[in-house]
């Protein structure tokens, strides 16, 4: 249950659709409860940390080490620069979820390393306890969540 949602997109149809689409889940349990949700125009990479910087609480972070389309040349993961902008904020205790773990070192993660994702919520909270959890497609692939949590 979360009091407060937020997501940053890129793409403006992306931020579009989600005001068009939200009113369908209001019934289910994560979102009734949700005070406010909102979704903002924006670059993950460099304005996530202005969104967070003015909380005084431990935040859940759910992020995708997936790029959009792996067909595309010239794509980078932004996985460890969205770690940065978390890094940068004075509480060390949120917790982390990246989905899709299970794919990285593979195109589809811009072969992105697994001990360098590692390492970056190391240098975030050297204590963080570190587990994988069922998720995926259709939730149901093992070890597809890393989860880095006090």
């Amino acid at each position: 249950e979360f009091l407060e949602m937020y997501s940053l997109e890129k793409d403006p149809i992306l931020v579009e659709h989600f005001h068009t689409v939200l009113p369908r889940y209001l019934g289910c349990n994560t979102i009734r409860k949700t005070k406010k949700i909102e979704v903002i125009l924006g670059d993950y990479t460099t304005n996530l940390f202005q969104i967070i910087e003015k909380t005084s609480d431990p935040i859940t972070f759910f992020l995708g080490s997936f790029i959009p389309n792996p067909d595309e040349t010239n794509q980078t993961n932004t996985l460890l620069k969205e770690l940065d902008q978390i890094k940068k904020h004075p509480i060390k205790t949120h917790t982390i979820l990246i989905d899709y773990i299970h794919r990285v070192d593979t195109l589809l993660c811009a072969n992105m390393a697994t001990d360098a994702i590692i390492k970056k919520l190391l240098e975030i909270n050297p204590l963080y306890k570190l587990t994988f959890e069922t998720g995926g497609h259709l939730g149901k692939e093992p070890k597809a969540i890393l989860v880095a949590h006090f």
